[in-house]
């Protein structure tokens, strides 16, 4: 089955979602860790801690460059690269990965939920407890056709028709492509610091 342009932004655009909202419980169990000796934590205790959330934050910054090479795909493919998501609490079968994503506070069952997140395809490794999808959701369709283009008619007064490409992957569009500019995730984040 051949796929469409729009299919595969449609795609990108759901991955890029996904992006976005898991560096968003990455970065809210991050800094829902306590820190320093003024929040009751010892000396040694500060210490890990800030240790964890560094090692939480940088799975976040992965995120971030995941997002920006899903947007650099959208990019080159002549879209324009959404950063969009819906609020949380997201809804069990919204996202197409069949994962349960929400905010969570830092604690054993998270860190469990994280570890089960970043799993390879292979692993049995078991989500946290209480991350359990309410439901089982599953799409109706795994490629889901969109609306077909509108095609002018042939004008009877025009004599020949240019020749068209045999190739049924090539598709001719009505605009002309948009120019591609890549971003590195590094100066991604230069950016978005500054912001």
């Amino acid at each position: 089955m051949q796929h469409s342009r729009e299919q595969l932004v449609h795609a990108l655009y759901e991955a890029a979602e996904l992006e976005h909202n898991l560096m968003c419980t990455y970065l809210y169990a991050a800094f829902s860790l306590r820190s320093g000796e003024s929040e009751g934590l010892s000396a040694r205790e500060a210490d890990a801690t800030a240790r964890w959330r560094q090692a939480i934050v940088n799975v976040a910054i992965e995120e971030m460059g995941h997002l920006v090479a899903i947007w650099n795909i959208t990019s080159a493919l002549g879209a324009a690269p959404r950063f969009g998501r819906v609020n949380f609490p997201i809804d069990p079968g919204y996202l197409p990965a069949g994962v349960v994503v929400r905010l969570a506070p830092f604690n054993e069952s998270v860190l469990q939920h994280f570890i089960h997140l970043e799993r390879p395809i292979v692993s049995d490794e078991p989500d946290g407890d209480g991350f359990a999808p309410e439901f089982a959701y599953q799409r109706r369709s795994q490629s889901p056709e969109p609306q077909p283009r509108a095609r002018r008619p042939p004008s009877p007064s025009s004599k020949a028709a240019p020749a068209r490409s045999t190739d049924s992957s090539v598709r001719p569009t009505a605009r002309s492509p948009r120019p591609t500019t890549l971003v590195s995730p590094g100066a991604f984040r230069a950016q978005r610091c500054k912001a």
